[in-house]
Order: structure tokens, then sequence, then C-alpha cells
């Protein structure tokens, strides 16, 4: 039997980034599942755009490999591997590999509910 999905909305909030500085993991601790994701939605949200051939942006990407979010996470890389497929298969972000590293972009799905001002 499937699962059915759960929305839940906290509303709309905008934090001042001192307290964001406050609240975020020390660089030297192990990141949370939470702070992985809110890192790498952070990233694609300031990463590349790939392009139509008018210039206009597609969608934007954040490049990097495995073994780098295992340094900054400090996490292993099959743990790292492991949340990257969870979120694959709950359609949140997708990922296209550039050698040895993977492009991560969010899905369409996951760009209508995650929204950036």
């Amino acid at each position: 039997m499937k699962k059915k999905r759960q929305i839940r909305t906290i509303g709309k909030m905008t934090i001042d980034t001192s307290v964001i500085t406050i609240l975020k993991m020390k660089d030297n601790h192990k990141y949370s599942r939470f702070d992985a994701f809110m890192w790498l939605v952070e990233h694609i949200a300031e990463g590349q755009c790939y392009t139509h051939d008018d210039d206009s942006c597609v969608m934007n990407h954040y490049r990097v490999n495995n073994s780098e979010l295992a340094d900054i996470w400090h996490w292993s890389r099959p743990t790292v591997q492991k949340f990257i497929d969870e979120l694959i298969k709950a359609d949140i972000i997708q990922k296209q590999r550039f050698g040895n590293t993977f492009a991560f972009s969010l899905t369409a799905s996951a760009e209508q509910n995650i929204h950036f001002d």
C-alpha cells in the first residue's frame, strides 16, 4: 500500500541572517538530515543555470561529488548516497552525471513547493 503524502505548512517565515548563523551547525559537527537538505537546496538555488538557446534559465543546478558532500556534511559516502537516493525517490531532487560530479537540481514538483525570494 502506497503511503499518502502529508504536507505541512509553517507559514511564510523570514529569518535574519544573524539568527541563521546562530542556528546553523558548527563546521566541525555532523550535519543533520535537515541541515544537509537545506544546504543542498540553498546551493541549488544559488547554482548555475541550464539555459535555452535564448539564454533564459531553465533550472538552477549545483555540481558536486559525493566525497565532497561527505566532507562538508561530516558523513560517510554511503550515507550521502543513501540520502541523495531518498531525495530522488521522493521526487525532490534529480541528478545528472558530469564526469566525477553530479548536477543536482530540484524536480518540477519540488519547485512548486519550495520558493525562493
